[in-house]
């Protein structure tokens, strides 16, 4: 059991390293590590924001479906944050990204 085992570990290593090696020719170093941390951070915050969420519906769930006074669904108020993230996300980028001077390699 112990070969099978070891010759799989060979095998799925080799494929990994030719399937990393044809994707990643002609890249520096440093774009590798940039996607690696930038692929990182946003796994993080994403399970940081479906940890707030949750607890945001089981609040509201609990309270009766009433926030502050109002009575909604978890997944409205939830709906409503989105929303108000995707319009700062949208003016953050029309009004610092585009002006940013573009860096050309």
């Amino acid at each position: 059991m112990d070969i099978l085992n070891s010759n799989m570990n060979m095998n799925l290593k080799s494929l990994s390293e030719n399937c990393l090696e044809g994707m990643l020719v002609g890249f520096p170093d440093y774009y590798v590590y940039a996607m690696a941390i930038k692929n990182c951070i946003g796994g993080v915050s994403g399970f940081l924001a479906s940890i707030i969420g949750s607890k945001i519906l089981e609040y509201i769930q609990a309270s009766g479906n009433v926030f502050m006074s109002i009575p909604m669904y978890g997944q409205q108020l939830l709906s409503a944050i989105s929303l108000v993230i995707i319009v700062i996300d949208i003016l953050f980028i029309h009004f610092v990204v585009e002006k940013q001077k573009v860096m050309i390699q």
